[in-house]
């Protein structure tokens, strides 16, 4: 073995920059592969690349048959959203600490909850119902250990002071 040989081989550089031949491709052509990626799988699995095709795919967007903007989906280490074509929020996912999650679903508008779903590491799950026009909950708690379920009614109640 030479002197002048290294031992082992650190690769400090970034991957993105100069080995990588994408950002060398022409924008046109850049452009013409990310037109065509109308699957929200595919979208995904091109942003799983590298961190320079995730940005130049962006945000996941899902399109109905006559290739309108149907859905769109918000995607980071926290939370998980996915927006109506007008950009209002339908469903958000928050990761919390020790792998909990708390799911919201909102009305079709985006204004109001529908529903919540928390799971609680590491065997607790409550389901939330929201029914506003009768100004209550439906809370359901389930215990995956042990199979238990307890389901409450719980009214939304309106305070009223007189100063």
């Amino acid at each position: 073995m030479s002197d002048d040989m290294p031992l082992f081989l650190v690769n400090s550089r970034d991957p993105d920059e100069e080995d990588n031949p994408l950002p060398r491709l022409p924008p046109e052509l850049v452009e013409m592969i990310v037109e065509r990626m109308w699957r929200l799988e595919d979208q995904l699995l091109c942003r799983q690349v590298c961190r320079w095709w995730r940005a130049r795919v962006g945000i996941p967007v899902r399109y109905d048959n006559n290739n309108r903007r149907w859905r769109s989906y918000l995607l980071n280490q926290y939370s998980w959203a996915t927006l109506s074509a007008e950009g209002r929020v339908l469903r958000l996912m928050e990761f919390k600490p020790w792998g909990g999650t708390h799911l919201q679903e909102y009305s079709s508008g985006g204004l109001r909850v529908k529903r919540e779903v928390i799971f609680r590491p590491p065997n607790k799950v409550t389901e939330i119902s929201h029914e506003h026009t009768h100004q209550r909950r439906l809370v359901t708690t389930f215990h995956l250990q042990t199979h238990a379920v307890n389901t409450e009614i719980r009214y939304n109640q309106l305070y009223c002071a007189v100063l």
